[in-house]
């Protein structure tokens, strides 16, 4: 049975929020304008933000991740630049906090 972490007390959203990883993090911060605010409020320590650049099949890559002060690298999230799109159609996307990318 699904349980709904935006209708759960203050404290045991917070504690839920504080126990996820980086990336978790992330991913429930963009999903609506409330979440991203339960993220804020958990006031979640992140000791340095570290960007990569790479090369993946002939592909640009662009990784953002978390490194702790032991050195280790915790993965957020990953984009890849992609030239050209075989797309026929456009398409609007709807991402969180109401922004909206149109793809041509």
């Amino acid at each position: 049975m699904p349980v709904s972490l935006l209708k759960l007390p203050f404290l045991v959203r917070a504690l839920v929020v504080t126990e996820l990883d980086y990336q978790e993090i992330f991913l429930i911060s963009i999903c609506s304008r409330r979440s991203n605010c339960l993220v804020k409020s958990a006031r979640i320590n992140v000791h340095k933000i570290a960007f990569l650049f790479g090369e993946c099949h002939g592909y640009n890559t662009f990784d953002i991740g978390v490194v702790t002060d032991m050195l280790q690298w915790f993965p957020v999230t990953s984009l890849l630049h992609v030239p050209k799109l075989a797309l026929e159609n456009t398409l609007t996307v709807n991402l969180g906090l109401n922004y909206k990318a149109d793809t041509k």
